[in-house]
This record gives structure tokens, sequence and C-alpha cells, in this order.
């Protein structure tokens, strides 16, 4: 079956707390007879999230529209793993880029703005490292970021600069998809989820027509 992918529009979803990491899957078998846990690990570790959000008016109704579309976990979110302490831009407007000529959605946000860098060299599935060229934003990745390559989103777990805008980074999960040299990186990781219940996303709201859901989203392998 092919599953609807609904994208997330930018600025829609204005965060109040942020727990992005990957879950291993561990599953325990039990204590031996000496007393030792015994745990078996999945060869298919996935990211998850349970963000908390903030939701007014338009806002409000535009991800009921969003989150209807979806089906439960039906459909597939394609999300914007904002993460301001793996990556910022000073200025950065979280409306999104405006058009050409300055307007934006009626809904008051405008279309993604996307940093991106450029991989310096093929990259095999299951490699965990990689050089990226950062020169089209001019920022330098840092320990902890959250980057992605084709919706497939990975950690930064060191930085080693090589000269100018040419970085060396270590990654976690290992690649799970090869790169083509000059292939676009995100600086700032997408990947596509599903909910986790049939429920997730309903926003309850008072008089103020305000609401604060906590979402909660699993990566999806099966593409």
């Amino acid at each position: 079956m092919q599953r609807r992918i609904i994208t997330i529009p930018p600025g829609l979803l204005r965060f109040l707390s942020l727990d992005w990491t990957i879950d291993w899957r561990g599953q325990s078998t039990g204590q031996s007879n000496a007393g030792h846990s015994k745990l078996v690990y999945n060869a298919f570790p996935i990211w998850v999230g349970s963000p908390q959000v903030v939701l007014s008016d338009a806002g409000l109704a535009q991800w009921r529209a969003v989150n209807l579309q979806a089906q439960g976990r039906v459909g597939l979110y394609r999300i914007e793993m904002r993460d301001p302490i793996g990556f910022r831009i000073p200025g950065e407007s979280r409306k999104g880029n405006a058009f050409s000529n300055g307007a934006f959605f009626n809904t008051g946000v405008g279309v993604a703005f996307q940093p991106f860098g450029l991989a310096v060299g093929a990259v095999a599935a299951g490699s965990e490292q990689m050089r990226i060229d950062v020169s089209p934003t001019g920022i330098a990745p840092r320990q902890g970021q959250i980057m992605s390559h084709d919706d497939w989103p990975f950690a930064v777990t060191w930085v080693d600069h090589v000269s100018g805008d040419i970085y060396d980074v270590g990654l976690q999960m290992p690649l799970r998809t090869a790169i083509a040299d000059d292939a676009t990186i995100n600086l700032r990781g997408h990947g596509l989820f599903e909910a986790t219940d049939d429920l997730m996303g309903r926003a309850e709201y008072n008089i103020n027509r305000v609401a604060r859901p906590r979402l909660s989203f699993r990566e999806v392998l099966n593409r």
C-alpha cells in the first residue's frame, strides 16, 4: 500500500518541548542464572519524538486539517526535526521564507526554509562518517546536530574541520542509504514519521482558542 505523505508546513507547530532521540528497540529476554540481564537488539532502530506544541486560531484549524489527512496511523508525516540546541540560524523567521513579492500564505506562514550542505565524495550505506561542504550556508556543523538525506535522519557525533567550509563528521545512526557525491544534505534533519496511536494530535482548546497538545511520532522504515 502506498501511504500518503503529509508535509507539515514550516512554522505551523510552535514547539514548547522537544525530545528527538533514537529508539534502539532493545528487548529483555530475562536474567541468566548468574543474575546477568540479557538483551536482544532489533537490527532496525528508529527515531522517535514526543514534542509538545502550542496552536491557536487559524493554526489550530490548519493542524486539524493536516492531522485528519493522515487518518490516524495510515498516513505519514514529513517532519522538519527542529532542534534549536543542534542547529540554529540567527535571525531566521519561524514563518519560513516569503514569496518573491514578500507575501506569505493566508495562514501567515511561508515556504520552507531549507538550510543545506553538499556531500563531498560518495558515501556508502552503513558508513559512520562523511565529509560535507557547508558553503551554501557557511554555518559549521555541531556535535549533536540532526541532519538528513532523502528523509533519512542521522545525528552528528563528532566534527573535524578539514579546511574552509569542508568538515568531516561522525554519524549515528550509520547511514541507511547510500549518498552520491554532491548530494544535498539537509542541515536540519527531516524524516518520515507515523503517529503512535490513532488519536495522536487531537487538540483540546478552550474559549481562548489555544491548545497545547503533546504529539507522539515514530519513524517509518517501510516507505
